[in-house]
């Protein structure tokens, strides 16, 4: 069984427990962490989830890895303690709002080698195509992986 945690407690957030809940044989979300302590009480009556306010808290849970899954301007910060504490994670929103802060991860991802994916899902969208050209020129550094996935045929 696949076990994890969720930082955030958005929309996306909330398809990652419809998952665990579609399939409990393959999926627990073990908790999530949502620092308002009244918007948990909430969420945990409404989701049937166990709700923590802290990182130490969340990490207690037991899981395999974290879901982060939380707004672009606080991402970076809790990505640098996932990376120190060598948290696995699936980071579902952009790492980093600015050129710098993608600067400071790539450093701390190089200290640390932690094991990240960023997942998007809109890659047919032309935003996602001039992403590509950025990579493709080498304009972004050294890129170590990208998958794209799709149910759909790629004409």
């Amino acid at each position: 069984m696949i076990r994890y945690g969720i930082i955030g407690s958005g929309w996306r957030s909330e398809f990652y427990i419809r998952i665990a809940k579609l399939v409990p044989e393959r999926f627990n979300v073990t908790a999530v962490l949502i620092r308002d302590k009244e918007k948990g009480i909430i969420f945990e009556r409404q989701f049937g989830i166990k709700v923590v306010n802290t990182l130490d808290e969340l990490i207690e849970a037991d899981m395999d890895f974290v879901v982060l899954s939380i707004k672009r301007g606080i991402t970076s910060d809790y990505l640098l303690k996932l990376f120190e504490r060598k948290i696995p994670v699936l980071c579902e929103t952009p790492p980093g709002e600015t050129l710098e802060a993608l600067a400071g991860l790539w450093e701390q991802y190089i200290k640390f080698q932690p094991k990240i994916q960023i997942a998007e899902q809109y890659f047919l969208q032309p935003l996602y195509a001039s992403w590509l050209k950025v990579i493709e020129d080498g304009r972004l550094g050294q890129v170590q992986n990208v998958n794209i996935s799709s149910l759909h045929k790629i004409q």
